[in-house]
């Protein structure tokens, strides 16, 4: 089943109606596990400073000031946003006929323009 027949079955089925979804994947990944798997496939080590969020809101709250666009203040509280895990109750994938992939398998497609020569 590809995606525009998930929606589909998830906007008109009656039993989605006033149902909350919860679409984690099927594996939790943590930051440095994410930066590992694109050094991998980028063939390439990832640089630059890994700022505390203190620093870094600081900085945008600064960089709020100048007029072309920068980081702002908003995307630094939304970057170091936990995802939950699933909860009792709520409705999932397997709700909608979905089985997610899992990143490892696609993650070369979208991350193939970016390797080194």
């Amino acid at each position: 089943m590809d995606v525009a027949q998930a929606l589909s079955i998830m906007l008109t089925a009656p039993s989605t109606a006033s149902s909350t979804f919860a679409l984690a994947g099927p594996k939790t990944y943590t930051f440095e596990t994410l930066l590992a798997l694109v050094e991998a496939l980028t063939l390439k080590k990832l640089q630059g400073p890994n700022f505390p969020k203190p620093v870094l809101a600081l900085a945008a709250r600064l960089w709020d000031l100048v007029w072309w666009p920068t980081l702002s203040p908003d995307e630094v509280t939304r970057r170091f946003i936990d995802d939950v895990a699933v909860e009792g109750g709520l409705k999932g994938f397997a709700d909608l006929g979905i089985e997610p992939d899992v990143l490892e398998d696609v993650a070369i497609v979208y991350l193939r323009r970016y390797r080194s020569r």
